[in-house]
């Protein structure tokens, strides 16, 4: 029986792998230079942890276990082997990255960090090689138009909810950041990065808010720009950081609750001079999205995860 046309929503599954294994990609080159006894940039692996992280276990995983595996079995699909191996499989890699995060924390990736590493990656590739083979042609054949809309409308919810827009190009920035830092640099070049400085990463146009602008102020100023912590600013002077996280004990009341009650008063900064190795180190033992950059006693931008990837890939030029 010959397959069908592909369907909108399994076409967007397929492209999420294609997401996916360009960073699995960018991993597998890493851990060939670990096992080599050679160093890797920390940035490096922090940002493909993140990705997995935000994309696959929050967004991805959440639309076939919420949309696709459940809508299979109401077609009429046994809960055969490949259904259950998918479940399983995403449990598994849940695990997994649970672990890896924790290894993260340590400032470097040691052997067992490694291992965990190397096993993520191939749980991930036969996942979605089996996916591919079996599930994905499966649906293609047995779902209707109806339910190709009714899964559609399931992965909107999904990313909107579970990420949000501004979550979602964030990731994907990410995954660009991680690929094209292995790529440039070709991976055998991090020792270029021993001199680089907080300075040549800052991100300078700068979004701001007052600690009496709202949190629905603030969060629609986060989504605009697609950050996740803004810095806070009173009479030109930085007196708190406003993450997307602190947001949460107060959702329902953004509109009337100001940002001097959510945010967390003098933030942690860095020195535009300090070394990007410790800035690094900084965010890994913090779990910081970004830290505020200051010269002088000024503020003069934010620094982040992404950025210093993105400073690895211009210096791998």
């Amino acid at each position: 029986m010959e397959s069908a046309e592909p369907l909108r929503s399994t076409a967007r599954l397929r492209r999420d792998h294609e997401k996916i294994t360009g960073v699995l990609d960018a991993v597998e080159a890493l851990t060939r230079r670990l096992r080599r006894g050679r160093d890797v940039p920390p940035a490096t692996i922090i940002g493909a942890l993140d990705f997995f992280a935000a994309f696959v276990d929050r967004c991805h995983r959440v639309k076939e276990e919420e949309g696709l595996l459940p809508l299979l079995r109401q077609r009429g699909m046994p809960d055969d082997s490949s259904l259950t191996r998918a479940e399983a499989e995403h449990g598994e890699a849940r695990r997994l990255l649970s672990r890896l995060r924790q290894v993260g924390t340590r400032g470097k990736i040691d052997a067992e960090g490694t291992a965990w590493l190397e096993t993520y990656v191939a749980l991930l590739r036969r996942h979605m090689a089996a996916e591919e083979a079996v599930l994905f042609p499966l649906a293609d054949r047995v779902l209707s138009s109806a339910d190709d809309a009714r899964l559609l409308r399931s992965f909107l919810h999904v990313e909107r909810h579970s990420v949000g827009p501004a979550g979602l190009a964030a990731a994907f920035a990410l995954a660009e950041a991680v690929t094209d830092a292995c790529r440039e640099i070709g991976v055998e070049r991090a020792n270029r990065q021993r001199d680089a400085r907080a300075g040549h990463a800052v991100r300078p146009k700068l979004a701001t808010v007052a600690p009496e602008d709202s949190l629905a102020q603030a969060l629609e100023l986060m989504e605009a720009v697609g950050t996740r912590e803004l810095p806070v600013v009173e009479g030109g002077v930085l007196v708190g950081i406003l993450a997307r996280r602190d947001l949460e004990p107060h959702r329902g009341q953004y509109e009337w609750t100001p940002v001097r009650s959510a945010m967390t008063p003098d933030p942690v900064t860095v020195d535009a001079a300090t070394p990007i190795r410790v800035v690094v180190r900084l965010l890994l033992e913090r779990s910081f999205n970004g830290v505020p950059v200051v010269a002088g006693g000024t503020l003069v931008g934010m620094l982040g995860t992404r950025d210093v990837l993105r400073l690895l890939a211009q210096r791998g030029r």
